[in-house]
């Protein structure tokens, strides 16, 4: 199927009817996540295995045919999912009149909206200037109001704060959640892997959206001779475009050095150009909750 471009949904200027445009189409197509066991809709008989739960017996088959067997049902499957998005400065880099933030607030609405229509509860945590602004874990049309709301206020600044400061905030999570992280992973130090290791430390699993422009990723920036870091204003000598080649390495360099560090902790990775359309994401989305469905 054909996705929309990031440019066209944003031109919306209305998250919730970009999420329904991008995401109702495409749910036309998939069937919803189901496991067997106690529900309300019938499924199938199977024979009786030690351990099985007696409430679950037919007795009534038993007495037709003198054999054990205990009815299964299906029920849908719910799972938590907790986007969190890193407002720190560099957010907001911006490129063909897209920034980074306006990106992540896209794809964050779409995969908000798209885990609520499959029942599950979702929850916000937005990190800048070493707070967090969270919602909690829910279902419902007001909550999905709230979620929309809150992505519509955000706001890019300052610089990403060791993890430290957001304690309160891991140690305060339910339980098993998917967190969905969408980041540029620009940082000083290590302060966004190891908060990442400190999600996924316990039984959380996690799943990492990095963006990047396109320009950014292959150093593009014609003749500038400077630019200023958007965290913390620094002016950094650049060389112009005798100095993109060089430089291009060193970004692919850390990029691949960041993505294997993420996967040895058992965190799925994306890299997504922030002019491509949102189609990869949600397939890795959906992958992902169908790993913690089961």
């Amino acid at each position: 199927m054909q996705f929309p471009a990031p440019d066209i949904l944003l031109s919306l200027k209305n998250l919730s009817l970009a999420a329904r445009q991008l995401i109702d189409p495409y749910l036309s197509g998939i069937n919803k996540s189901r496991v067997k066991g106690q529900g309300q809709e019938f499924s199938q008989y199977r024979s009786y295995q030690p351990g099985d739960d007696l409430r679950w017996m037919d007795w009534k088959m038993y007495a037709r045919s003198d054999r054990y067997y205990v009815r299964e049902s299906e029920m849908d499957t719910s799972v938590h999912v907790r986007i969190m998005i890193d407002a720190s400065g560099s957010m907001n880099y911006a490129e063909k009149g897209i920034r980074k933030l306006d990106y992540a607030r896209l794809l964050a609405a779409a995969l908000g909206y798209l885990a609520y229509r499959q029942g599950d509860a979702i929850a916000l945590s937005v990190f800048h200037d070493g707070e967090d602004e969270s919602l909690p874990s829910r279902n419902d049309a007001r909550h999905l109001a709230r979620f929309f709301y809150q992505l519509g206020q955000l706001q890019a600044g300052g610089a990403f704060a060791p993890p430290n400061l957001y304690k309160p905030l891991i140690n305060g999570l339910p339980k098993k959640e998917l967190i969905i992280f969408i980041t540029d992973l620009y940082q000083q130090t290590d302060e966004l892997l190891e908060l990442l290791h400190e999600l996924t430390a316990g039984r959380h699993e996690a799943i990492v959206f990095h963006l990047m422009g396109t320009s950014e990723l292959n150093m593009d920036f014609g003749n500038i001779a400077s630019v200023r870091d958007l965290e913390t204003g620094e002016i950094i000598d650049y060389g112009g475009a005798d100095a993109a080649a060089k430089a291009a390495v060193l970004l692919d360099a850390y990029i691949t050095d960041t993505r294997n560090r993420i996967l040895e902790k058992n965190i799925s990775y994306r890299l997504l150009p922030i002019d491509q359309p949102l189609n990869e994401a949600i397939t890795d989305f959906l992958k992902q909750r169908q790993k913690n469905a089961v």
